[in-house]
This record gives structure tokens, sequence and C-alpha cells, in this order.
């Protein structure tokens, strides 16, 4: 028999992530990780937090994808067409808080303002990834349009 050094493992490991399908990660952890944060939450604040959750990550996600893809057209030396810089933005344009989000819910207790500031951006980074992930289908059915 072979023995494995300790670095094989690590080759082995790298290359079965390379191989994993795309779909394992929308339907199985995706949603086990929406559930375990949905579960903290308190459904009176979020009713509360749900309309500026929804102004501020829909409009705001697409205009950071548009702004990133001008970026990424103009200034990054790559010569992608627009179809492939949109792409690249609807990929970058979603910002993930946790840092923020774990401060404020350390805080939460100490005022109702935090606690409705910490639902809002909670609010926001959700519908701001879902933005982001309907961007990104949509843009790349799009350039498989053109091909």
């Amino acid at each position: 028999s072979v023995s494995l050094h300790k670095h094989d493992y690590l080759i082995y490991s790298v290359i079965a992530w390379e191989h994993i399908d795309a779909e394992l990660f929308l339907y199985i952890f995706l949603p086990i990780l929406l559930f375990g944060e949905a579960m903290t939450l308190n459904i009176h604040q979020v009713k509360k937090a749900l309309l500026p959750s929804l102004l501020l990550a829909g409009p705001g996600a697409a205009f950071g994808a548009y702004l990133l893809a001008l970026v990424a057209y103009y200034i990054l030396p790559n010569n992608w067409n627009w179809i492939l810089c949109m792409l690249f933005g609807s990929i970058l344009c979603a910002t993930d808080p946790v840092s923020v989000v774990a401060l404020l819910k350390h805080e939460a207790s100490s005022s109702t303002s935090t606690m409705r500031l910490t639902y809002l951006i909670i609010g926001e980074a959700l519908l701001n990834d879902a933005t982001a992930l309907v961007l990104f289908a949509a843009i790349s059915q799009r350039m498989a349009g053109y091909n």
C-alpha cells in the first residue's frame, strides 16, 4: 500500500472542489445558510425593514453592477465586450456585511434604533445577494444567446 503525505490530501481536496457541481451550492448549501440566518430573525422587525431593504437592494445592486461593468470596460485592460463586463459586475456587486452585522447584533440589545439598523442591513444583504444572482442568471443567458 502507498502512504499519502499531508500535501497529497490537500491536492486531492482541491481537485474534488474544482469538480463540484455548481448546482450543489444553489440547492443544498445556500438554503441551509439562509435557513440558519432566518431562524435568528424577529418576524416583526423583518416586516418593518422589508420595504427599505427592497429599495436599497434592488436598485443598489443593479447600479453597483453597472458601475463595476463601466470600470471593467473602460479602465481594466481586458478588452472584454460589454456583456462580459456586465457579467463581471453582477458577480462583484453583492456585498457581504458580515462584520458590520456581527457588531450590530452584539449591540442590538442596547437600543431600538440599533436593532432597526441591524435588520435593515441584514435584509438588504439577503436581498442584495438575490438581486445579484438574478442579474447573473439573466446576463449569462443573454451571453449564451450571443454564442
